[in-house]
């Protein structure tokens, strides 16, 4: 079959169909436990036939889950919604397995993470392989995620789905994780507030329970097909087949958290501003907000540059200033992870197309004995993916 662009015209761009996309993707899947079963297809055609009656949760579902949640908060605190929610994933060998040899033209995703384990950053061994977990060096042709507010709810999702396909599937690697407890439930590892500054897609409802940024982007930068699913100039759409429409690559990392190392050099080396005196807690405090870019309630440091009492109603709406040497880092400085990473108007000299494509919608979770205490023997490990309408745009520099 011939390829060609699939997105519309983009001066007349078509509307999201949540129910064509699934849960994960815009939204996220509202979840206390995520479990992800990483499989290998054994039998294709009774994979196919039992393929479709998978109960996939779709971004309108997952969009009516957070509604719902919002409305429970706002009339019975503390009370949590019984949930029990799937998606499915598949790598380039997945479709291999399948038949389908369309060219989605991601080289990143055809190639496949182990071909660019150098770059990035994981150890090689002598033979030039990652040094990965074992079950990582097997074939995977896909990854079924289940989320639940209760382990057995999510365990519960995945295995019906396993199930329902019928010994047509190997089960090859299960990593079961949950949010951390209590008042560090939205913190990653090292007590950060997390997902803060995920793109929203333009003219698209989100939910109460979102933090959403001014600067939306085209559904484009994380639906494939649509208006900014552009190539890396950011000139020309990218041909895809058209089975992919509103479909996007998700890329899994599993990384381990050295998260005591960090902290005990925090204490070693706290931050004490010229001309100003604070106690050493604050130093300590303030140096991690210059490593991050954020204190750890989420308050950037640019807007409160020596307290992380800010506007927590005002986390994203900041620019950082221009001038050049020092007198631009006054505040943040320009190897903070947020400026890095997030480089807003440092990047206005390149084309708004550009600056747009590098955004990822993050997702991650933790897992592991570590994830409520983490020490030098238990380490804390973050199951961290994202989605983009490209795999190796905004994460492979």
């Amino acid at each position: 079959m011939s390829q060609t662009p699939i997105g519309t015209n983009p001066s007349k761009p078509s509307a999201v169909d949540l129910s064509n996309v699934q849960g994960d993707v815009i939204y996220g899947l509202a979840k206390d436990f995520e479990h992800f079963v990483f499989f290998t297809i054994t039998e294709r055609d009774g994979f196919q036939k039992r393929l479709p009656l998978l109960q996939i949760t779709t971004s309108e579902k997952a969009k009516g889950t957070w509604d719902a949640i919002a409305q429970l908060k706002a009339v019975s605190p503390g009370q949590r919604h019984d949930l029990k929610l799937l998606n499915i994933s598949f790598s380039q060998k997945g479709l291999d397995a399948l038949g389908i040899t369309e060219n989605l033209n991601d080289k990143f995703f055809s190639g496949g993470q182990r071909n660019d384990a150098a770059a990035l950053g994981d150890t090689i061994d002598k033979d030039n392989q990652p040094k990965w977990k074992p079950e990582y060096s097997e074939r995977m042709d896909g990854v079924l995620i289940g989320a639940g507010n209760t382990f057995e709810l999510a365990n519960s999702a995945v295995n019906e789905a396993l199930a329902t396909l019928q010994g047509t599937v190997k089960e090859v690697y299960r990593l079961q994780g949950n949010t951390r407890p209590d008042d560090q439930r939205k913190n990653e590892h090292f007590g950060w507030r997390d997902g803060i500054s995920n793109p929203a897609i333009k003219d698209l409802p989100y939910p109460d329970t979102h933090v959403i940024e001014e600067d939306r982007v085209r559904p484009g930068v994380l639906l494939v097909g649509h208006d900014g699913d552009n190539d890396h100039q950011g000139l020309k759409p990218v041909p895809r087949p058209p089975w992919a429409f509103e479909g996007s690559f998700m890329v899994f990392r599993e990384l381990k958290q050295l998260v005591p190392e960090f902290h005990q050099f925090l204490e070693e080396n706290p931050y004490f501003p010229d001309g100003m005196i604070i106690d050493r807690k604050l130093a300590v405090q303030l140096q991690g907000a210059r490593f991050i870019g954020r204190w750890t309630n989420g308050v950037p440091i640019q807007l409160s540059p020596t307290s992380p009492n800010g506007d927590l109603k005002n986390l994203n709406d900041f620019v950082y200033p221009q001038e050049t040497g020092d007198a631009g880092q006054t505040a943040c400085p320009y190897s903070a992870h947020l400026r890095k990473t997030r480089p807003r108007n440092d990047l206005d000299n390149i084309k708004p197309v550009l600056k747009e494509s590098s955004r990822i919608n993050r997702k991650g979770i933790a897992y592991g004995e570590g994830t409520h205490t983490c020490t030098k023997e238990v380490y804390c490990v973050l199951t961290e993916f994202y989605y983009r309408s490209k795999a190796g745009r905004g994460k492979e520099s």
